[in-house]
């Protein structure tokens, strides 16, 4: 794919092409119409893929995704470190690899950084943030295009210009307040979506090891 391919942003079938844009993937006409952020995508990364979806993914859409960025806290190792809390007398854990994130360079100058979280299940996609170089994209068009990728937003422009996009269930939809997907676009300094489930998925994370905990070794009466 290059710079200079045509790339439609509208919703389903009815998209109609238009020339030096970025490389967004198309939504299913219902994920749009319901407006529901953890069916979206951002050059067709979703939340919760596997490192392996996520790359795929990318290379689908022509971007070059570069190294992994790790550390050695994987699902087993947070586990462990929370078992040996109540357990202390049980081994460490084995070295684990944890996948940071990864970043990846699209066919028009897209700059776009895949970061992760740990999840019983293992590496899952937690936020997806998309920077677009503005002497190769055609800026001026994206806010038309993100709408019409993504449908209705929440709130249109908050203080500081952004644009969200949160589901239903949030009692406040911006940068501090959410707990659950949402994203965010802002064409204020330069151009950048942000599709982001970390909050979520951190929490639901959290609650599977304290039950596993509590599983295993659950809590004694005093003896006094």
């Amino acid at each position: 794919m290059k710079a200079t391919t045509a790339v439609a942003l509208a919703i389903a079938a009815c998209a109609t092409p238009f020339v030096a844009t970025t490389t967004l993937a198309q939504p299913s006409a219902s994920a749009a119409q319901k407006g529901d952020p953890r069916q979206f995508d951002i050059a067709g990364v979703m939340i919760g893929m596997s490192p392996v979806e996520a790359r795929a993914a990318l290379k689908a859409r022509g971007y070059a995704v570069g190294a992994d960025n790790t550390d050695k806290s994987d699902y087993h190792a947070l586990l462990t470190k929370k078992l040996r809390e109540r357990e202390p007398s049980l081994p460490y854990a084995s070295e684990g690899i944890h996948i940071r994130h990864f970043s990846g360079e699209g066919p028009a100058g897209e700059q776009v950084i895949v970061s992760f979280s740990e999840t019983p299940s293992g590496n899952r996609v937690s936020e997806v943030s998309l920077s677009l170089n503005s002497n190769r994209i055609d800026a001026s068009r994206m806010r038309g295009d993100v709408m019409a990728k993504y449908g209705k937003p929440t709130i249109a422009r908050d203080s500081l210009g952004s644009t969200w996009w949160c589901r239903s269930s949030e009692t406040r939809c911006d940068r501090v307040g959410y707990t659950d997907t949402v994203l965010e676009f802002s064409d204020v300094a330069g151009v950048t979506l942000r599709l982001v489930d970390d909050n979520r998925m951190r929490r639901e994370t959290d609650t599977a090891i304290a039950a596993e905990v509590e599983r295993r070794y659950p809590r004694r009466a005093a003896n006094f």
